[in-house]
């Protein structure tokens, strides 16, 4: 059978701020009977939930990634993030969007 798109999205995602503009962002794979094929790598949606919203995405995470780190953010400041998981047929859903601010200098 083909490959389908995963119907889970990535478990256990944590969030840990490291600075005052990097949040660290880790993930588990999609369950093992929801990846419906070979997991190609990960996509990161990120955006500032205050002030003058700008979205941002980052794919072509590795599939052997279970971290990643996002930098040059702003300080103080809350963003919500997602990752979602993708097989060759395409991308899964995104997890449930996690909330987290950023550190004062």
């Amino acid at each position: 059978t083909g490959q389908s798109v995963p119907s889970a999205p990535p478990q256990d995602i944590t969030c840990t701020s490291l600075t005052s503009t990097s949040l660290l962002v880790s993930w588990a794979p999609p369950p093992l009977e929801f990846q419906n094929g070979v997991i190609t790598g990960y996509t990161i949606q990120y955006s500032n939930t205050e002030g003058i919203k700008v979205s941002k995405r980052i794919d072509r995470i590795t599939p052997e990634s279970s971290s990643y780190l996002l930098e040059n953010l702003q300080k103080w400041t809350e963003y919500g993030i997602t990752v979602r998981a993708q097989t060759e047929a395409g991308e899964g859903p995104e997890s449930l969007q996690l909330l987290i601010r950023t550190e004062e200098d």
